[in-house]
């Protein structure tokens, strides 16, 4: 006699919904607001205009805050001075061509002034 096998892929509860990943821990949510703010800063300033316009892969319109300074980032620091509001081809052409950018005030050496 066949017996029916409950299949393996069927679950027993269901899923409960993803809610988005938020960061843990008070100094987390600091540096999240802090990068969220110079996002904005950034945005504002430009008017959502890119602020590279790297001719001929600009879209215009910026999407994405840059860290002019590569390590502030990693320390945490998020000065709208020290930032450029992007479109994604400018931001990739940034980091794909280092030497223009640090000739072109896109990239500066840490400890550099805006």
């Amino acid at each position: 006699g066949g017996v029916m096998k409950r299949s393996p892929l069927r679950r027993r509860t269901p899923l409960r919904s993803r809610t988005p990943l938020r960061p843990v821990g008070r100094k987390a949510r600091r540096e999240a607001d802090d990068l969220a703010a110079f996002r904005q800063a950034c945005r504002e300033r430009s008017e959502g205009l890119c602020e590279v316009g790297w001719w001929p892969v600009c879209e215009r319109w910026g999407s994405m805050a840059h860290h002019r300074a590569p390590s502030d980032r990693d320390r945490g620091i998020h000065d709208p001075e020290r930032g450029l509001w992007t479109c994604g081809p400018c931001h990739e052409h940034i980091h794909r061509n280092p030497a223009v950018a640090y000739e072109r005030g896109w990239l500066i050496r840490d400890g550099g002034a805006a």
